[in-house]
């Protein structure tokens, strides 16, 4: 996990021995063939009234979940978080966390890389940007041949950017 500037930050998570398959997360990583982004999150500090929206709007919406994680200092983060989807635009609809009172990662993590574009793509953008703008997601959707999370990173050593399939945690 690193820190990007702002409240943002990049993680990289795998499969981890141990967890069962009965997660969405470890079933998705245990599946995967090569590195990938699947899906990507946002902040939000009321889960409960975005949640609603989507609902509202037809989306797919999860229950609300409580998490937790150590940092490598040992500091307990506790999170909310909610994964909205639809069929058609999959990991493209991000999903939602609410860091509660908790020290936010992008504050307690390595410091020094530094986001310069962020932006999704799909062949059929103009349903996604009338998702987006419902949610509030101020992520650029452009039209794509294929859909795709694409990120651009920037470091003292070099300039990053990283594609994925933005195909979601389900099946």
């Amino acid at each position: 996990l690193f820190a990007l500037g702002g409240r943002q930050y990049f993680e990289v998570i795998g499969p981890q021995p141990g967890i069962g398959d009965e997660f969405a997360l470890a079933k998705a990583m245990a599946a995967l063939e090569e590195p990938d982004i699947l899906t990507y999150a946002i902040e939000t500090s009321n889960i409960e009234t975005l949640a609603a929206q989507a609902k509202a709007h037809g989306l797919q919406v999860s229950p609300i979940s409580d998490g937790s994680r150590r940092t490598l200092s040992g500091e307990l983060l506790e999170y909310r978080a909610v994964a909205i989807s639809d069929d058609t635009y999959k990991g493209l609809i991000p999903f939602f966390i609410d860091w509660g009172n908790s020290v936010h990662p992008s504050i307690t993590e390595t410091q020094g890389a530094r986001l310069t574009s962020f932006s999704v793509t799909h062949p059929q953008p103009e349903k996604l940007r009338a998702i987006y703008q419902q949610l509030d997601i101020r992520v650029p959707v452009l039209f794509g041949n294929k859909p795709a999370v694409i990120v651009d990173i920037e470091t003292d050593q070099a300039s990053i950017r990283l594609t994925g399939s933005g195909r979601g945690l389900g099946e």
